[in-house]
């Protein structure tokens, strides 16, 4: 197969015109995200851990209308920016109030940055590979499990992956006009403004992003005077009036803690080694990939071979440059988790639908890519199957509609991977589109929200609500501490051990509950014996703790009236 055969966008890898052609199918491509990623924003309960500290400080911001200093009850969230915080402030106060202890509006940043994050890697892809490519490149985006996961919980990758996106198509658009006038300014600004904005949501990730896509460009094309078409001089202006003021403002309330924590601890800590026990070694995120990017990895794998022999194509290597410098960077930093690596995926996307309908080619790429079909057939498996099959083993049975929805999926995938093995990769495509749909409707709509056991906090907070005499009670609670519970039962929640517990309900026994796991039964019974107080068990909730995989058994207890 000669250089470039099989390639069928080479002619697209230039500035499109007549753009008014493009806004079509971007509109379609933000459409199937917004209807993709709807399932489960409601359905599924607040998850442990990061996503409920950040809705927890979110509420604490407009409880103390402080919109300053984040902060998870009385510990500060020195981590990143406050711009996270701030959009889901602007959704609860648009679309609910902070006294409604709901997760849905703290999810609305994230499910539009995935809406934007769909249209804007179609409108990329318009522009390097045409209007259907690009449609197609967002299609296979919009389907990603970790694309899928990420939209849907309030965090900040989602939202930072729209920034990242934005400044990469302001940086396209000027790369493509490097031969030409420059008319960079506007582009210049877009770039600049979305890398400040990028910065609010999670520090400097969005400038390693952009930063090494340039510099790639330039060492592959041998020249870096285009360079000087980003304006840096105006544009690093433009990018410190949007995160100056609030960086001096918590510099000073703080005086210089902010920085010393994010900067000194928590970015200089995971560069050095594994922070959190989030280490791993090189290759990790290689290693996940056929299920982070799944359905789509089928394609990926197969257009291996075929993106290499196109290499040179200035469509392909824009898209090199963006996936392959960062990609290698976060392989060898020791702290991994696999969101890290969510900007790569709109690239890797348009690069599998950049060299239709080229095949993987003959002898050992052949059964290279039929070993990584076997990979993705026993990952798909595992995914469509292991969901009900949890169902059916932690609740009170599977409603049929899961095992039809399990059926309809093994059937596209099926077709699917035919499709990728005939080399239609359109087809391929849709396939994978209808496979994803029903799955992310299946898993994040009914069978995540229905394992019971693992949902301690809600049925924590259910049981609270039924047996506190107070309307605002405080709940003390040793051995189980989630944030997901300080979110659903208010920012008094103490979590603390069973002595402390015990000696909570001694101070206030009217209006203060106890959650204690059977381990810590004997301490929390002494300290109330010593103090003569009679206590009663209102219920008791068990299951197991995800986030560190301990079965508990928590029991309830208030102080019996006098």
């Amino acid at each position: 197969m000669g250089h470039t055969e099989g390639v069928v966008h080479a002619t697209a890898c230039v500035p499109l015109k007549g753009g008014r052609h493009t806004w079509p199918f971007v509109l379609c491509a933000s459409l199937l995200a917004a209807l993709i990623l709807w399932p489960g924003r409601a359905s599924l309960p607040p998850i442990d851990r990061d996503e409920s500290r950040y809705a927890q400080a979110t509420r604490q911001m407009l409880e103390t209308g402080d919109f300053l200093d984040p902060r998870f009850q009385d510990h500060p969230r020195y981590v990143q920016p406050a711009g996270v915080y701030w959009a889901q402030a602007a959704a609860v106060s648009l679309l609910s109030d902070a006294t409604r202890r709901v997760i849905w509006p703290h999810r609305v940043p994230s499910w539009l940055a995935g809406i934007v994050s769909a249209a804007l890697t179609c409108a990329i892809g318009a522009r390097l590979l045409g209007p259907a490519a690009g449609l197609a490149g967002a299609t296979l985006l919009a389907s990603s499990l970790l694309f899928g996961f990420e939209a849907r919980i309030a965090t900040t990758d989602a939202t930072l992956l729209a920034f990242v996106l934005l400044a990469q198509w302001a940086l396209l658009a000027i790369w493509q006009a490097r031969e030409g006038p420059d008319t960079s300014r506007v582009h210049s600004a877009v770039l600049w403004a979305a890398l400040g904005c990028s910065i609010m949501v999670k520090g400097p990730i969005g400038l390693v992003w952009l930063g090494l896509t340039a510099l790639g460009l330039s060492a592959s094309g041998g020249t870096w005077r285009w360079l000087r078409r980003l304006h840096p001089l105006s544009g690093v202006a433009l990018m410190a009036a949007i995160v100056l003021p609030w960086m001096i403002a918590i510099a000073i309330r703080t005086d210089g803690a902010f920085f010393a924590q994010a900067l000194g601890h928590n970015l200089l800590g995971k560069l050095s080694h594994g922070q959190e026990s989030h280490w791993a070694p090189p290759g990790y995120y290689l290693a996940i990939f056929a299920a982070m990017f799944w359905p789509g990895s089928l394609l990926a794998f197969r257009a291996v071979p075929a993106v290499w022999r196109a290499r040179s194509m200035p469509g392909v290597q824009f898209l090199l440059c963006w996936v392959i410098p960062a990609w290698l960077l976060f392989e060898l930093v020791p702290t991994k988790l696999p969101q890290y690596v969510l900007p790569a995926y709109p690239g890797i996307a348009l690069l599998c639908v950049s060299v239709l309908p080229a095949g993987p080619g003959g002898g050992w790429q052949r059964w290279a890519f039929a070993t990584a079909r076997m990979i993705w057939v026993v990952v798909g498996l595992v995914l469509v199957v292991g969901g009900p099959l949890l169902l059916w083993r932690y609740s009170n049975g599977v409603r049929p509609v899961v095992w039809l929805a399990a059926a309809a999926e093994v059937a596209f995938l099926a077709i699917m991977a035919q499709m990728a093995r005939r080399a239609r990769t359109q087809l391929a495509v849709a396939c994978g589109l209808l496979a994803s749909a029903i799955f992310q409707a299946a898993t994040f709509g009914m069978v995540l929200p229905g394992l019971t056991p693992i949902w301690i906090s809600p049925r924590v907070a259910a049981l609270v609500a039924a047996s506190s005499r107070c309307q605002r009670p405080t709940l003390a609670s040793a051995s189980y501490s989630e944030p997901s519970l300080v979110f659903l039962l208010g920012t008094q929640t103490r979590l603390v051990d069973p002595v402390t517990a015990a000696e909570h309900i001694v101070r206030d026994p009217a209006c203060t509950l106890a959650l204690v796991d059977v381990a810590g039964l004997p301490p929390f019974l002494a300290v109330l014996a010593a103090h003569h107080m009679a206590v009663e068990d209102r219920g008791t909730v068990t299951g197991r703790d995800y986030s560190n995989n301990h079965f508990l058994t928590l029991h309830l207890f208030s102080a019996v009236p006098p």
